[in-house]
């Protein structure tokens, strides 16, 4: 987290500890904890040199953090009793061992009894890629049925390769519909729009839209979870190749294409921006753009 921006000049002033009136705390910082068994986590207090204060952090369970014993849970939890040194900054590591949640407190011991609270989740998260075929018969994913990204801490960036193959059982083909889509917004829970399966015949848009009018704007549905809207990402580019296939080649316009083949190859890449504090799925669903025929 970000320490508030503070406008104007500062003039640093030492005070003594019993001038409460005059104490000062400006801001505090926590770095991001990394994965495994021996994390840390880095508190920075800014504040008036000789400015008093209680740093107390407690874990997802309401564990108070131990400064006697560095760990969470002891028998004698014992918040920290500290003063703004002569530079201006306090610095202090804490081990959060396998905590998942860390919630950093700091109570100035100046009269307006500023209390700063500060809290992150702890330790690495992922985004899965998986692939879904809700209302599709009669073929089979061979290879992976789902790609798991790089373990990442809040607000960290990567990306995910992924390939799934689509094959048809025996005498049946994969029709190739139109292009997968991507819409952030209407692949979120309750924004994503499932295929109805009106076949063309009796819906010219279909595929693109339900038979009720509902349009079809994005292939990929975000599975809800607790936490879900904290992670952003984009999906910027998706290929299909078809081996062996003919027909007219499909794109993301409105209308109906056909282009068959025994397989469908789909390869991509999820770019993920900004890795919330859960983990994610996120499912590729295939009856949207694809029939079997």
């Amino acid at each position: 987290m970000k320490a508030k921006k503070i406008t104007g000049s500062r003039i640093v002033k030492s005070v003594l500890p019993d001038d409460t009136a005059n104490h000062k705390i400006y801001s505090v910082n926590t770095s991001n904890s990394l994965g495994g068994g021996n994390r840390t986590k880095r508190i920075t207090i800014t504040g008036i040199p000789g400015s008093t204060f209680t740093l107390l952090p407690q874990d997802q369970t309401g564990d108070v953090y131990s400064f006697n014993h560095n760990t969470f849970g002891g028998k004698s939890p014992s918040p920290l009793r500290g003063v703004i040194p002569p530079s201006g900054v306090f610095r202090k590591t804490i081990n959060t061992g396998r905590s998942t949640q860390v919630q950093v407190r700091v109570q100035s011991a100046a009269p307006d009894a500023i209390t700063q609270v500060i809290t992150q989740s702890v330790g690495l998260k992922q985004l899965t890629l998986g692939v879904d075929g809700t209302g599709l018969s009669n073929y089979t994913i061979t290879g992976a049925t789902s790609h798991v990204g790089p373990s990442l801490i809040d607000g960290a960036s990567g990306v995910i390769f992924f390939t799934f193959v689509v094959k048809a059982n025996t005498e049946k083909l994969v029709n190739y519909v139109r292009a997968p889509r991507f819409n952030y917004d209407a692949s979120t829970p309750g924004g994503f729009v499932l295929y109805d399966g009106v076949a063309f015949s009796s819906n010219e848009l279909a595929h693109n839209y339900n038979d009720n009018g509902i349009q079809l704007q994005s292939d990929f549905k975000i599975i809800e979870a607790a936490g879900w809207e904290t992670t952003g990402f984009k999906i910027p580019k998706i290929v299909v190749e078809a081996p062996n296939g003919f027909g007219e080649i499909p794109d993301a316009s409105i209308g109906h294409s056909t282009w068959v083949s025994d397989t469908a190859i789909i390869n991509g890449a999820v770019e993920i921006g900004d890795m919330g504090n859960e983990n994610l799925t996120v499912n590729l669903m295939l009856y949207n753009f694809l029939e079997i025929l």
